[in-house]
């Protein structure tokens, strides 16, 4: 997000979008109009989609990633528990949350008369194995930790602590005892932030909705919104592009339910940096979701006609809605409609990443039997070319640097043009180009050994020094007729008979290397490569393999 080279004249920025033209909606129905799916939530990585029904079961179904449609057609695929909290008490349904490469769904269960958080995951087996946790009752509402964390599972979630007191509490997912508690900022635990522990709380605090993050190992609070801002549906997420292409993790909301603010942190406060205004005849704004697609970060969001506009979700569409996505990058202002035009009430987009194209699901209310429908729409952003080179972005390798023969030497998906190492051997052009190697050649010398490999051999890649590295660009650095791939001693020229001292040969021959020659074949040493490829002289034209009393008699000659 290049937006940070100018965030000091930024600050509050109030930006209104055009629409973007020659696009034409893709909107296709793709559930059964005689089932009603609520709130369905996607896994990127897996391609499936886990909802409850509205009698409390919950269903996996999966996703085609060349048609996009569910499968089967009902969302019925398989049902993985029953029993479910009325999602209308709990204020969400099931999620899918990730860590130690392994994907989790968490929801709230009824135990009798009482709510409990709840996991779904897979055995050896592939069968899925459900049931409350250990210690989760008058617990709910979960959100677990994202796509892309690497450490343990984690939960945020709204806990009854006793007959008059709720909180926000937190817990490694199978660790009751890890179990943390606060009750300075209501009780709504939210979105964790990528690769982070931390996680996001809405707390209304004197008649203004604001948001605020949690450090789950401190329980340090820091303030997110200030003002008198109505911040709702807040979301992080981490923006490749952002801090100069460092990247930097961003937050995207619902700002006073009419515009969507992007926050920042900057000098180690949370700001505002702007706001964006939808060119939709709609005056609210709803359910803002990030997405990054080929480096770019966007938000999908709701246009709405009117909004619910009482607790505990005042930011509800009702009547009429669209689905837009937008730009999260100033740099790059960008406002497009994505549905088909006509009149529904659509609710919850759901970005998706499907091969090179980018998705929007979404619920749609049928006019006729009221049912939830799920709806699919292409963002188009995979048929846009903005580099100009003639090239969509969904077939192009560098969509940000025109390139149109689309050269990517080493075949990782990234051309020439936009590849920081060409050839893949772990050096970037920039330094190969310094230290006179081929950039698109991984052995440039021929020698046998990687670029790499042969500056590295002094812990540091980013120049060659002499007596300690091997020479990418020459293939005998030590020049003894022998290639460095094929050299057991690359740095240290060959000398027939020089075996002395062990594994480290001098460069000479002396009593020394006899000693140790006779020695081995006295059986009393047993020869390493090193003495094998300096010692074994006979017959002449390339040894037998072992060090015997002719290798002897070659070495005294010596």
């Amino acid at each position: 997000m290049r937006i940070l080279l100018i965030v000091p004249l930024l600050m509050g920025f109030l930006v209104s979008l055009s629409a973007t033209a020659a696009f034409v909606p893709n909107d296709q129905l793709i559930s059964d109009p005689a089932v009603s799916v609520h709130d369905p939530e996607f896994d990127n990585s897996l391609r499936r989609m886990v909802w409850q029904d509205l009698d409390g079961n919950l269903w996996l179904a999966g996703i085609n990633p060349n048609t996009w449609v569910i499968f089967p057609v009902d969302g019925k695929g398989t049902l993985v528990d029953t029993g479910l909290s009325s999602m209308a008490g709990v204020g969400n349904g099931p999620e899918f949350f990730y860590g130690l490469d392994k994907t989790l769904i968490t929801y709230t269960k009824t135990f009798g008369t009482q709510r409990a958080i709840a996991t779904a995951r897979q055995n050896a087996s592939d069968e899925w194995v459900s049931g409350g946790l250990t210690d989760g009752v008058d617990r709910w509402r979960p959100f677990g930790t994202r796509q892309g964390t690497s450490g343990e599972h984690k939960l945020v979630y709204t806990h009854k602590i006793d007959a008059t007191t709720t909180g926000i509490s937190w817990r490694t997912t199978d660790d009751p005892a890890s179990e943390q508690t606060i009750t300075t900022h209501g009780d709504a635990g939210s979105r964790w932030f990528e690769n982070e522990d931390a996680f996001l709380v809405g707390y209304k605090d004197g008649g203004v909705h604001r948001l605020y993050r949690v450090d789950a190992l401190t329980q340090a609070v820091e303030q997110i919104s200030h003002g008198a801002d109505q911040v709702f549906n807040g979301i992080p997420w981490f923006a490749p592009e952002a801090a100069s292409g460092a990247g930097q993790t961003v937050i995207s909301a619902s700002v006073n339910f009419d515009t969507v603010g992007m926050f920042l942190k900057v000098d180690g406060v949370w700001y505002k940096i702007y706001s964006v205004t939808l060119p939709s005849t709609y005056t609210y704004v709803s359910s803002p979701e990030p997405f990054v697609y080929k480096g770019r970060s966007f938000v999908t969001v709701i246009a709405a006609e009117s909004l619910a506009g009482v607790e505990p979700l005042p930011y509800v569409p009702t009547v009429a809605s669209e689905v837009w996505v937008i730009s999260a990058d100033l740099n790059n202002p960008f406002a497009r409609k994505i549905d088909d035009g006509t009149v529904k009430l659509r609710l919850e987009p759901e970005p998706l990443i499907l091969k090179d194209d980018a998705v929007v699901y979404f619920s749609a209310i049928d006019d006729v039997t009221g049912n939830s429908t799920l709806h699919v729409a292409d963002t188009g952003l995979g048929d846009d070319d903005w580099d100009d080179d003639t090239i969509v972005n969904r077939d192009d390798n560098c969509v940000e640097v025109s390139n149109v023969f689309q050269v990517d030497t080493d075949d990782d998906g990234l051309g020439n043009s936009c590849d920081d190492d060409d050839d893949n051997d772990g050096l970037d052009d920039i330094t190969e180009n310094a230290l006179g190697t081929n950039a698109r050649l991984v052995d440039t010398d021929g020698d046998g050994l990687n670029d790499f490999d042969e500056v590295n051999m002094d812990g540091d890649p980013s120049s060659y020094l002499e007596g300690t590295d091997t020479n990418p660009i020459n293939a005998d650095t030590d020049g003894d007729l022998l290639n460095d791939g094929e050299d057991l001693l690359p740095l240290i020229p060959y000398l027939a008979g020089d075996i002395a001292p062990l594994g480290a040969p001098d460069g000479v021959v002396n009593g020394a290397d006899y000693l140790i020659a006779e020695r081995i074949v006295k059986g009393q040493l047993v020869a390493t490569p090193t003495e094998l490829a300096h010692g074994d002289l006979y017959p002449p034209d390339g040894g037998d393999g072992i060090i015997n009393v002719q290798d002897l008699l070659l070495i005294i000659q010596q």
